[in-house]
């Protein structure tokens, strides 16, 4: 029974026994059914007294000890609640920086794996022999298996759509030919076949070549031709026109020590060798750059020729 409850009952047992005592008063009952009916409303204020007095300490006690246990383990509770929160928190915390950490260190695996694989394509890729321009594989000069040294040619390309036309010329040539003049191509296999072309370099260092040096010489084709392959001997003409040039014929000059150039040169009734400086040859004559001039005679084998 609560407090309020029991303190309400008290009242009520008081009021009940306050009206019998004011009702039997006066009345001409026996004085015996009186006394019982007063006793036990007596009775009932009493159990009811002590039962509010019960009901008070109860309540004392409850107020006193019981709230306050009851209070604290709540708290307490709410308390190991909030706790176990924050660790789940600081555990949810801690797992996902593991995942990052995780995840970071995945990427950085991943990053230096293609690292180490494209350091491996590189790798493969200076194994890898590349021509310097496309064309034509012409010859391989190696095997499988055979061991390769520095500067060894292994192979040789060639491009027919940038053929070139590689010579010797003679040191005379060097007098009339030069880069980038025009020149025409024959190739005696195929009579007819002229194909445009033009200097693209003479060489600076000489090679003995006979009596003489010769010089390398390259020339471009400015027209492909499929009849012309890789090999074939070709023959360039190079022509220029020089204007009052003193010529003899070539067999009028003769030549000692290999590079001195003279004449027989009719004085009058005697015949002097006389030195001279020549040039181009051309259709049987000589150019003759020094030692002669207009109306010189010269003895020619079995003729004259007036030069």
């Amino acid at each position: 029974m609560s407090f309020e409850r029991s303190r309400n009952y008290v009242d009520d047992q008081t009021q009940e026994l306050q009206q019998l005592e004011s009702m039997y008063g006066d009345t001409t009952l026996d004085d015996r059914t009186k006394d019982i009916v007063l006793e036990r409303a007596r009775r009932g204020l009493d159990l009811a007294e002590r039962s509010f007095e019960h009901t008070k300490v109860e309540n004392s006690l409850f107020d006193d000890y019981t709230f306050p246990d009851r209070e604290q383990d709540v708290k307490d509770s709410a308390r190991w609640k909030q706790q176990s929160l924050d660790h789940l928190k600081i555990r949810n915390q801690l797992t996902r920086m593991r995942w990052q950490l995780d995840i970071a260190r995945e990427t950085r695996d991943l990053e230096d794996k293609q690292e180490r694989l494209d350091e491996l394509k590189a790798d493969r890729e200076r194994f890898i022999i590349k021509a310097p321009i496309d064309g034509i594989l012409t010859r391989i000069g190696v095997e499988a298996g055979d061991e390769i040294g520095m500067h060894q040619q292994l192979a040789q390309v060639h491009d027919p759509a940038t053929a070139q036309l590689e010579g010797t010329i003679e040191a005379a040539d060097l007098l009339v030919l030069e880069q980038g003049m025009k020149v025409s191509v024959e190739a005696p296999a195929f009579p007819g076949l002229t194909v445009p072309g033009s200097i693209r370099s003479i060489g600076l260092v000489g090679s003995p070549s006979g009596a003489g040096t010769s010089f390398p010489i390259e020339i471009t084709l400015s027209k492909q031709d499929d009849r012309l392959r890789l090999g074939l001997a070709c023959r360039a003409i190079a022509k220029k026109t020089l204007k009052r040039v003193l010529r003899v014929p070539a067999a009028a000059v003769g030549v000692e020590d290999g590079d001195r150039h003279f004449v027989r040169l009719m004085r009058g009734e005697n015949i002097i060798e006389q030195e001279v400086v020549t040039g181009q040859r051309n259709d049987g004559f000589i150019e003759i750059i020094s030692g002669l001039k207009a109306g010189d005679r010269i003895q020619v084998p079995m003729e004259e020729y007036d030069g």
